[in-house]
């Protein structure tokens, strides 16, 4: 069986300060690793800590983990172990690695947050993974 993936991104600031670049649409097959490229650049306001990106789940309550590097254990069971930073935050790098999809990461809406510890950090993306399985024969 194999699975499409496709996402939309929005991007979300207070301020023109913070740009966070991530793409369109994206495909990836059931079994199969998939990147999600992302970048960030700021004007003003930097991260006390650029090294730091947390990767969650949007969801109407809470802040589900679907990759924190100091707390593996919180991420969601359908994340856990299969997410990791593909990219170098030093150099403005925030693109995830899902590794094995599954079909039930349809319809997830993701989002990178850079430096979660600084609560005033203005620039955070939204993206939306759907997906469509065929048969394959």
């Amino acid at each position: 069986m194999f699975s499409n993936f496709c996402s939309t991104g929005v991007l979300l600031f207070d301020t023109l300060a913070w740009y966070v670049s991530m793409p369109s649409e994206i495909h990836g097959l059931k079994g199969s690793c998939l990147v999600i490229p992302c970048s960030f650049y700021y004007t003003s306001y930097p991260p006390k800590d650029p090294r730091s990106v947390v990767w969650y789940q949007w969801v109407s309550r809470g802040y589900p983990l679907v990759y924190d590097p100091w707390y593996p254990n919180h991420v969601i069971e359908k994340f856990r172990w299969k997410t990791d930073l593909y990219g170098d935050p030093s150099n403005r790098d925030c693109s995830l690695l899902i590794k094995n999809l599954e079909l039930s990461h349809h319809g997830e809406k993701l989002y990178a947050w850079i430096d979660p510890e600084n609560v005033g950090c203005p620039a955070f993306i939204f993206m939306e993974v759907k997906g469509r399985g065929t048969q394959s024969q």
